[in-house]
């Protein structure tokens, strides 16, 4: 009976053994996958191509470390967990991992701008590729070695364009990562439009309403192009057969205008 009780117990701890050891293995290949998207992040990569199976910069980079690397290499590879086991190497775990930077990122920053104790906030607005408006809130600070910093806070879609929808989206922003109420906020920074600088209903005149005390506004003169008037001239090219849509030059540097002009005229 004491010879079965041994057996058992052995057979217990080799049990226990392996599960450390599994777990060891996992956390190294979650740490190394994590490293891999903090470095396609960083270099502004996309993560997946036209095949998220088998084209992708992540699934490539993760194959390649592998090669290098027998742990991940055991673990990507491993057959006796399947179909059970999970690489994390999905589209749903990438944008998990994406998201887990993202936050620790957004904590880093939001740790310097309060030991800062003053910072001054900008936000505007712009489409993107996909001509979506998003609404991006930048904060501005100096760190403890005085240096100038800006950070971008939070960038989302925003649908209300007035001075009060992007006033509420803006202090939201905020105070869901700073506490604006206290002196800290000292200035703020959006364009010249009626619905950002206006002194009566504009974003700026809210946002110090919300905060309840005088918030310095200063002009700024980035600009874009509307969404909403581009979204009614959609409307209308769709009801004209092959409608021919004017395009800018340039998006980015006015000099290439110029430049286009003296082409032509040459």
């Amino acid at each position: 009976m004491k010879n079965v009780d041994v057996m058992l117990e052995k057979k217990l701890r080799e049990v226990r053994i392996q599960e450390e050891e599994n777990n060891l293995r996992n956390q190294e290949a979650i740490k190394i996958l994590l490293d891999i998207a903090r470095t396609l992040a960083r270099q502004q990569l996309a993560f997946r191509g036209h095949n998220e199976k088998h084209e992708g910069n992540f699934i490539q980079i993760s194959n390649l470390v592998a090669r290098h690397n027998p742990r991940l290499q055991s673990w990507l590879s491993d057959k006796n967990m399947k179909p059970y086991s999970v690489k994390y190497l999905s589209p749903i775990s990438q944008n998990e991992f994406i998201s887990l930077l993202t936050e620790d990122v957004r904590n880093r920053i939001v740790k310097d701008i309060v030991s800062s104790e003053i910072y001054s906030v900008m936000a505007d607005t712009s489409p993107d590729t996909s001509n979506t408006d998003r609404l991006v809130v930048a904060v501005r600070y100096v760190d403890e070695n005085n240096v100038p910093n800006e950070r971008i806070l939070e960038m989302k879609e925003t649908r209300n364009k007035t001075g009060e929808g992007q006033a509420k989206e803006i202090p939201d922003s905020l105070k869901s990562r700073l506490p604006i109420c206290h002196g800290g906020l000292v200035y703020q920074s959006c364009d010249y439009t009626a619905s950002m600088s206006g002194t009566f209903n504009g974003v700026q005149q809210h946002l110090q309403e919300m905060v309840g005390r005088n918030i310095p506004y200063i002009p700024c003169q980035g600009h874009s192009r509307s969404c909403k008037r581009d979204s009614m001239l959609q409307e209308h090219m769709e009801k004209i057969e092959n409608a021919l849509k004017l395009r800018n030059l340039s998006k980015t540097r006015w000099v290439y205008r110029s430049e286009s002009i003296e082409a032509l005229c040459l």
